[in-house]
């Protein structure tokens, strides 16, 4: 998964505000939505199993093997335009499971609520 240079800086604004340290950015694949799938996104700490990947000395990025298969090649942007603010998950080719009826890209606007 690539993630815009938009995306690292958003994203730490967002993990340095916070008063707890050492978390990072969970992106998770789930069933659901439109299309068959939705994103989720979710401050977390690493575990065991997920893939890391660290994008600067304050963010990480966090996925778990299973939502990998449906992230590959895709990019995490982040937008800020007259619509609003938002992290976007561009995918424009998911690998879908063999027994999926429906293959097509698509492109899923997530909105990370920040308290």
């Amino acid at each position: 998964m690539d993630v815009t240079p938009a995306a690292v800086e958003k994203l730490n604004e967002i993990i340095t505000s916070e008063e707890e340290t050492g978390l990072g950015l969970r992106i998770a694949v789930q069933g659901g939505g439109c299309s068959g799938f939705q994103y989720a996104f979710q401050l977390d700490r690493p575990q065991e199993d997920d893939m890391v990947a660290e994008l600067s000395e304050s963010v990480t990025l966090m996925i778990d093997a299973m939502s990998m298969m449906y992230l590959d090649g895709a990019t995490l942007d982040f937008k800020d335009d007259l619509e609003g603010q938002a992290f976007i998950i561009n995918n424009p080719m998911p690998q879908l499971p063999a027994d999926a009826e429906v293959v097509s890209a698509f492109k899923i606007y997530a909105y990370m609520l920040h308290t």
